[in-house]
């Protein structure tokens, strides 16, 4: 087992243990060499994308991206920009600065198209879904209305929707601005 936030050597490298919340995984390890610049970020960071953000049955309540913003903070914090990034999936990148911008937009728009959605109506999670994505869900429909139901239990959690029952499902709605 490893140490939380501690260091391992191997050979001639220190590698730095960073530990985080995660969803994709539920302990994500991510470990930094810091004299050669190189970041093995598993899950944490994809080039052009974000790792899987979605609520789960175990915790339909979840607000997994704020926790993903608090890692992209830390990362800004301790690795430079121009390090290696080798990630879990994809082909390793230079540009972490770059790609935690993109994160962090990809995650302010989705909250904006949501918002803007159930402002003129209650909306179902599915039919948030099926909005934002602009088509019916094919394939990963449990992942998709996962991602949009762990955004909405974050906009309410901050106050700008409210989530109310209705005809036996969750729906949620945006709260007038003051």
């Amino acid at each position: 087992m490893l140490p939380a936030d501690g260091f391992i050597e191997t050979g001639s490298r220190r590698w730095e243990i960073m530990t985080g919340p995660g969803r994709h995984s539920p302990e994500p390890v991510m470990l930094y060499d810091q004299e050669n610049g190189v970041l093995i970020a598993g899950d944490q960071i994809l080039p052009g994308g974000t790792p899987h953000l979605g609520a789960t049955p175990e915790d339909p309540t979840a607000t997994p991206a704020r926790h993903y913003a608090a890692c992209l903070d830390r990362l800004e914090e301790k690795v430079r920009p121009d390090a290696l990034v080798l990630p879990g999936h994809g082909l390793p990148f230079r540009g972490l600065d770059h790609q935690i911008a993109q994160a962090r937009a990809y995650m302010a728009r989705r909250r904006g198209q949501i918002s803007a959605l159930c402002k003129s109506q209650p909306m179902g999670i599915r039919a948030l879904a099926e909005a934002v994505f602009r088509s019916k869900i094919r394939g990963s429909l449990i992942f998709t209305v996962a991602d949009i139901l762990a955004c909405v239990n974050q906009l309410s959690e901050e106050g700008l929707i409210a989530l109310c029952d209705a005809d036996g499902g969750l729906m949620a709605l945006a709260r007038p601005q003051k």
